[in-house]
């Protein structure tokens, strides 16, 4: 079913609004990672995540395009999200083993990563389309994000690891936060959800606290950039 470029009649110009600052501040989130990997030869969200979301984007960019409802911007959106996670996941490859101190998951490390991809877009695909999700599949979304940050949390203990980043820290935490009072404002009455928004809130903000207060004891390096907050992205 064809829909206009913004569709107002789903949402209101507030739920709009609030979704694309979010989904901004997301991409800004995968460009910055991608920036980082690169630099630091290391990968800047946690494996599973990466999976987990490519999965996703893919799944409702091919298979849930009619139930990205907000209009055709979004869909738009979405493909992005995807086009730049796609250079995340071949990043991925290259770098995921920075994550991984077990040897013999480093080893089989890409068969891993592969079964993981396959997975998540089979399992996101049907979640979608067999009618478990909702509109813009933002059960599933919330799903992803809460692991996202659980994992992140897990990341912060890891000594020397060059893939932490405050700016991503900051994107990602006040991306789904204008996100979430998006969908709550459209679905107040889904408990479920809001326990969803109030969990990713709180594991988000754990992590910001874990950045400041603990990885920089970790470090043995004092050159090491989360030191740094502001310089993360610097040349």
């Amino acid at each position: 079913m064809d829909q206009p470029w913004i569709n107002l009649q789903n949402y209101t110009l507030t739920e709009v609004i609030l979704f694309l600052i979010g989904a901004l501040l997301w991409a800004y989130a995968y460009i910055a990672a991608v920036i980082r990997n690169h630099r630091y030869q290391t990968l800047a969200i946690p494996l599973a995540a990466v999976c987990l979301n490519f999965g996703w984007e893919v799944s409702s960019v091919f298979f849930f395009r009619s139930g990205i409802d907000m209009g055709k911007l979004f869909v738009l959106g979405y493909a992005l999200w995807m086009g730049i996670d796609a250079i995340i996941v071949t990043q991925m490859f290259r770098y995921g083993h920075t994550q991984i101190s077990a040897v013999y998951v480093k080893k089989h490390l890409p068969v891993l990563l592969t079964i993981g991809l396959i997975g998540s877009i089979l399992g996101h695909s049907f979640f979608m389309t067999e009618g478990f999700d909702m509109p813009m599949a933002v059960i599933s979304a919330y799903l992803i994000n809460l692991a996202m940050s659980i994992d992140f949390c897990g990341l912060a203990f890891k000594p020397n690891f060059h893939g932490l980043s405050t700016p991503i820290a900051w994107a990602k935490g006040i991306g789904t936060g204008l996100i979430s009072i998006c969908f709550f404002l459209k679905y107040p009455h889904i408990h479920f959800l809001t326990t969803m928004y109030i969990l990713t809130a709180l594991f988000d903000g754990i992590y910001l606290y874990l950045l400041y207060q603990v990885v920089p004891t970790l470090t043995s390096d004092p050159q090491d950039a989360r030191s740094l907050p502001t310089a993360d992205l610097t040349p």
